[in-house]
Order: C-alpha cells, then structure tokens, then sequence
C-alpha cells in the first residue's frame, strides 16, 4: 500500500523518515496499565517501553524493505503513518467523564462543546485521576483488545524549498500581494501571483508562499535592480531542478512586460532571515516627482542644499492607515535628499530613507503630522505626483 501511494504522489524521495499518530486511546491505557504494574509491585520500579517508539522502528524497517529506500532520522521526506481504533474510541470519553478534576478552561468553554481528545490532554486527564477512579472505570487493568488498530491514512510531507531573486514593477496597478475589499478584487494582479503560479507548477509544490523585503503601494514602481523576495515551495514534488530548468522559469515569469524577476536560485532556509532583517534596517532609495504651489527659487534650492547629508523627522502614524494601526510616533532618519527641478512648479526629490519611513507623508507633510516635511521646507503646498522605489539596500540572494 505504502509504495503505491508513494507513486500516486509523485514524490521521488531519496531517503524517508517516519512519523506516526497512535490512537490516543492506545497511549492513555499504556499509562493505566503501567499504574496497574506499580500497584501489583509496590516495592519495584516498573518502567514500560514507549509503546510509539517500538511501533516506528519496527515500521522503519519494513517500510525501507518495501520502499527500498534508507530510512534517516531527519530526513527532509517524511511518512507519517496515522492508526486509529474505532472499537475503542468510546474508552477516552468514558474516561474524561469519570474525572472530576476541575478544568481551568470550563468557565470560557461552552459546556455542549465536547473538548478535542489530543494526546496531551488525555494525558493529562489520565494522570488526574486516582488509581480507585481508574479501577472503578474497569481500567485496572485495562480489558484485553482482540481488534488490531487499522491504518487509517499515509501522507508524505517534504521539506519546503527556498527559491530566491528580486523583482521589478514597471506599473501603478499591480499590487504586491491580492487585493481585494467586500470580496472584489481591486487590482488586476498582483506580484506574488505572477511570480508564484509558475513556480508551482514547476516544483509541483502544494502551496506557495511568497515574502519580500518590505512591500511598496500599488501606485509606486520597482525600479533599479527590484526588491529582494523569496518564495516558500511547500511540500514540492520537483526536488532537484537544473540550472537551465531555473532559468525558463525566469523566462516564464518574464513573459509579462509589467513584472520582471532577476536569475532565481535557491536558497537555505537560514538565508531567508535575511530578508525580514533587510525589511527593518536596510536604507531604501526613493525617486518622487513633486509639484510644487510656489516655483522654486534659487535661494530656496540653496538653503536645501545641506540636507544632502542627512536629517531627522518624526512621523506620526499617517492618516491614510490609522484605521488599521496604532497611533504612534516614529523617529526616522532620513540619509540624504537630492532636489533638481524640472519646469516651473516641478521638481524630482531623490532621497535615501530610513526603512519604514513614510514617503509619501515626508513630502507632503500629512497635515503637519510628518515633521519636518518636504513642504515645510520649501514653504509652500505641494503634492507628490509619482514615487518610485529605486534601490533596497539588501545583499540578495546571498552568496552560497
């Protein structure tokens, strides 16, 4: 049965581990059987073999015969066998009915609710009763079984992969992730998608999961050389790809002019941390078109000069999201900014930022909540017409 299911799968494992789910009801009379042994030995320390690590290395082997496969402990494939004993099923909810244990979650717990029977808490219901409750229940010893327990399901789980680049977005409609509200969706599509669907079908993963450095609005693009991301290939069929396999991929995904990936290649999972550490400290480099109420003289070009060293803002939480986040106030540093203009009341903003600082509320000041704002040291209104995002300062992929 076990080799069948592994050809249905399309796994092609080279080495398994195995993993196994008893019948709870199994476990919780090991323990009453072992309190029966104590009792009829007062004066002898009884100990008893884990029943489920008998069960896994006698299986390991079998398994391995019929498999023709090694079977190693930590093995990024895994078999996990489940058992169940339906004849018996009825034992554990005599038993949680005997006890008369308070539970400390009853209060919150509707009591039409029956509580899930997980190991850990007929464990823990078994060793709340006294060895008089277990023999009142006939559990002293427990009653000979003559039904084996049955093998209710095989299911194999391998390892995620980890597959690395970083991408660019040319357009101000695609969101990074799916985007929808009351069920519609707001934009045509989005990154993740785009980047995803191919991989999956590649790697023949179950489920992908996409993470990037950081996120940018829909409106804004991805320039420069793209914001870093990883995607997660959970339980992937395909595990060994060539790089001549990673590079049409790259091509599928780069079919659409909108989104473009960089060479993809995969990555540990240890080096994915580098992505969420890259999102809270790395500096980002931000290229804004501004309109401006006033032209910008000379004198006011001059007085902005220094700020190409650097300065300090505070930011509270901008209007825009504050219904979904705290409220509260952000020192941000800003690394430098860089004003050239371009026609009378137009000018591009080029500045390197602080990761987490709010750009688009540093230009227009986000009614003086972002201080000092761009407007306020120019001295007038201003708006900010496009943003693009054009360099994440993050080392990705990372060199392996």
């Amino acid at each position: 049965m076990a080799t069948s299911r592994l050809q249905e799968s399309e796994h092609t494992p080279q080495t398994f581990d195995l993993q196994l789910q008893l019948p709870v009801v199994m476990i919780a009379r090991a323990y009453a059987f072992h309190q029966w042994l104590q009792a009829q030995l007062p004066d002898s320390t009884v100990s008893l073999p884990d029943l489920k690590l008998l069960a896994r290395s006698a299986l390991r082997a079998v398994l391995a015969q019929a498999l023709d496969l090694p079977c190693q402990p930590e093995s990024e494939f895994a078999i996990r066998l489940t058992f169940t004993h339906p004849a018996l099923a009825h034992e554990c909810a005599a038993l949680w009915s005997t006890s008369t244990a308070p539970n400390q979650n009853d209060a919150n717990r509707s009591r039409h609710l029956p509580r899930p029977m997980t190991l850990d808490k007929v464990l823990a219901q078994m060793k709340s009763l006294t060895r008089d409750e277990l023999n009142q229940a006939g559990y002293l010893p427990p009653p000979p079984v003559a039904d084996p327990c049955t093998l209710h399901d095989i299911s194999f789980h391998q390892a995620s992969l980890y597959l690395a680049g970083r991408y660019n977005k040319y357009a101000r409609d695609i969101s990074q992730t799916p985007f929808a509200a009351d069920g519609r969706q707001l934009a045509q599509t989005s990154v993740s998608e785009t980047i995803s669907q191919p991989a999956q079908l590649v790697f023949k993963a179950d489920e992908v999961k996409f993470v990037a450095s950081g996120r940018e609005d829909m409106d804004v693009r991805m320039l420069g050389n793209g914001r870093p991301f990883y995607l997660e290939l959970l339980n992937p069929k395909q595990m060994t790809i060539t790089a001549a396999a990673l590079d049409d991929l790259t091509r599928a995904i780069n079919q659409t002019s909108q989104i473009q990936v960089s060479p993809l290649c995969l990555v540990t999972k240890s080096n994915t941390c580098l992505i969420k550490d890259g999102e809270e400290s790395k500096a980002k480099t931000y290229a804004c078109l501004v309109w401006t109420e006033q032209v910008l003289t000379d004198a006011v070009l001059a007085k902005l000069a220094p700020l190409h060293s650097g300065f300090d803002i505070q930011q509270q939480t901008p209007l825009r999201v504050l219904h979904r986040r705290a409220q509260l106030t952000r020192p941000k540093r800003v690394h430098g900014m860089a004003v050239k203009p371009l026609a009378d009341h137009f000018v591009t903003v080029t500045l390197c930022a602080e990761a987490g600082t709010y750009i688009k509320e540093f230009i227009h000041g986000d009614c003086a909540r972002s201080a000092p704002s761009f407007a306020q040291m120019v001295g007038c209104r201003v708006d900010l017409l496009e943003l693009d995002v054009v360099q994440v300062d993050l080392q990705w992929p990372p060199s392996l």
